[in-house]
């Protein structure tokens, strides 16, 4: 049974104590969280599942049960957590505690160099529909695992019930600097301003506020900033099941123009969110200069005529 820690040690190489270089015949679908290139289908990609010192371990995940190595665990309970959090996965590596993701693909030949951090011996490379993507290693003890678990369910104000086991039990932590001290879940407020009025929210609802400030007063571009912008649907997605909606509008705001509903969805990593603000800017003849955002920039883009309506994205099974 994992301890009950509140305090987040970091480890070094000496302290991987994980078994790796046995292999069984098992294997273990990951296409719950694997995307493809092609909007109505989802790729399954499968690996061999590793034998390890501890052995297989039994657990429950969102309501479905497992029984996998504790890598595959560990794998397993990012890959979906993260699926729900999708706007958290660009800036996932920058909170402390978190060295055991990284925006670089340590599962690539090429990669896998002698100075790549010892935690990334065992890894796999996830990519979401949001054109997000993370690298997650697993070279840690049992017990650390299990802390880099209960540390993301902080990160994503998760509930730490989404999992149990008879087997290994999470412990608890705090969240420790990082680009967001208090976690998303507990706000990750960003401080910014649009046509001088000042706000301090989460990125989806800056990425909301901003929009609906703009299309406020540019309403005869709403219809092409819907067929433009993957956030930006004339929909009302509020009284639609999460699994139902398309996967950019899991997190959403809904707005109204003349009479006219609409939603904005924050789905997307931070440098997406930027990049449509820049579209919505352009398409409306309005300069950058109306917005500013603590510590980030808006970029420079180029809007490309919109070719008919956006496709749906399917969301992970």
């Amino acid at each position: 049974m994992a301890n009950n820690n509140t305090n987040i040690n970091e480890i070094d190489s000496n302290d991987i104590i994980d078994d790796e270089n046995s292999t069984s015949t098992d294997s273990v679908t990951t296409d719950d969280f694997a995307t493809s290139t092609d909007n109505n289908n989802i790729t399954d990609n499968t690996r061999t599942r590793q034998a390890t010192s501890t052995g297989d371990i039994r657990f429950t995940l969102y309501g479905k049960e497992y029984e996998l190595n504790q890598s595959d665990m560990m794998l397993t309970f990012f890959a979906h957590v993260l699926n729900k959090h999708q706007d958290i996965v660009d800036e996932l590596p920058s909170y402390n505690g978190m060295n055991c993701v990284s925006d670089v693909d340590y599962s690539l030949p090429e990669n896998r160099k002698a100075d790549m951090p010892t935690y990334f011996r065992s890894c796999e490379f996830f990519e979401f529909a949001n054109g997000s993507h993370i690298c997650v290693g697993t070279s840690y003890s049992v017990v650390d695992k299990l802390k880099k678990m209960a540390l993301l369910l902080n990160i994503c104000g998760e509930s730490p019930e989404i999992f149990s086991s008879e087997q290994v039990e999470l412990p608890a932590v705090k969240v420790r600097g990082g680009s967001s001290a208090g976690g998303k879940g507990s706000g990750a407020l960003v401080k910014f301003s649009v046509y001088g009025n000042e706000y301090a929210q989460n990125q989806t609802d800056m990425l909301g506020t901003i929009c609906s400030s703009v299309i406020a007063k540019h309403p005869d571009k709403l219809e092409e900033a819907a067929d433009a912008l993957l956030c930006i649907d004339v929909k009302d997605y509020t009284d639609v099941a999460k699994e139902d909606r398309p996967v950019y509008f899991s997190l959403m705001n809904r707005y109204e123009v003349n009479g006219t509903a609409y939603s904005v969805g924050g789905s997307f990593g931070m440098k997406e969110k930027l990049k449509m603000i820049a579209k919505l800017l352009i398409m409306c003849d309005e300069s950058k200069d109306i917005i500013d955002i603590e510590d980030y920039e808006i970029p420079d883009v180029k809007v490309k005529a919109a070719a008919g309506t956006k496709k749906k994205i399917n969301y992970f099974d």
